[in-house]
């Protein structure tokens, strides 16, 4: 069983894992890897539930199931 430590600033943690499927991406492209697997682990609701406030900062790093999803 894991123990996470609770973190605030989901804002910041969105947008890190948005970023990391970046540089997967850009991976792909370059030719350094044929597939690319980022695996977040959270115990944190709002990265999956995403969000309802427009016009905050982090909307466009937004998780939830209406997010849409990197793809070949």
């Amino acid at each position: 069983m894991f123990e996470l430590p609770c973190r605030s600033a989901q804002d910041v943690r969105r947008y890190e894992c948005v970023k990391e499927g970046a540089r997967l991406e850009v991976l792909r492209v370059d030719g350094a890897a044929d597939d690319g697997f980022a695996i977040v682990l959270t115990n944190d609701p709002s990265y999956w539930q995403g969000g309802e406030r427009e016009g905050v900062a982090d909307a466009a790093f937004r998780l939830g199931e209406a997010a849409i999803s990197w793809s070949k």
